[in-house]
């Protein structure tokens, strides 16, 4: 019983390595050792497991899970109410790491509530491409969702960055009404620079046409391209 209740003590003071000492020493979850004891030793270490998943220590909470034999369904509850605990403190990043480690279900009414709260806080100060993340994880049903990840993806468009742009467009579903301005503004941009494999990857991605003119400046700068590079 003391060892029972100074295990108990130092692993509230965050001394994983001494209680587990004390655990192994004194044989707490042993073979012999009553169900009410590994019952009452295995609740003080799920705590524990769960400040780690709220520090992102997955490594550290996997082993104790294991040194523990702490039952999956105990696990999967504590880490959902940590999930929702990441999100209301907005630690985002840390949050979707969680949903994903721990394959928590995004259908949860409770959770689906604090992550739409979230969503608006995200909005309101325009962190979009997080208020974007967090509308594709949780399948909100929010016209902002959009507005969100279309107001990423004009930002990536215009920074260069088209490769994620494209992976933007393709996970929030963007249409062609969405992106055809600014892809065309893009394409025309590049050409203008001489880049005309940017600008064609652009087009094709795209998916719209241009006239023959265009065509065919881009079939002539391209071919002058070839030549410069061979050369």
């Amino acid at each position: 019983e003391q060892a029972r209740e100074l295990h108990k003590r130092v692993l509230k003071e965050g001394d994983f390595e001494t209680a587990k000492n004390i655990k192994d020493k004194y044989q707490l979850m042993g073979m012999y050792a009553p169900a009410e004891l590994i019952d009452s030793i295995q609740k003080a270490t799920i705590e524990y497991v769960s400040s780690c998943i709220r520090k992102g220590e997955f490594k550290k909470a996997d082993f104790i899970i294991e040194d523990y034999n702490i039952p999956s369904s105990e696990v999967a509850e504590r880490a959902a109410e940590d999930l929702k605990y990441l999100l209301a403190s907005e630690k985002f990043d840390l949050a979707f790491d969680t949903l994903l480690k721990f394959k928590i279900s995004n259908q949860d009414e409770e959770l689906r509530e604090i992550a739409s709260k979230a969503f608006e806080k995200c909005m309101d100060k325009g962190y979009y491409e997080i208020s974007a993340d967090l509308g594709y994880v949780f399948e909100l049903k929010n016209p902002n969702v959009k507005k969100a990840a279309k107001l990423v993806w004009e930002r990536l468009m215009d920074n260069g960055d088209f490769k994620k742009a494209k992976q933007v467009k393709k996970k929030h579903r963007l249409t062609r009404k969405d992106t055809q301005e600014i892809a065309k503004r893009a394409y025309d941009a590049n050409m203008e620079n001489n880049k005309v494999d940017v600008a064609r990857c652009i087009r094709d991605d795209y998916g719209f046409s241009v006239g023959f003119i265009e065509w065919i400046i881009e079939f002539i700068k391209s071919i002058l391209r070839s030549i410069i590079k061979s050369e």
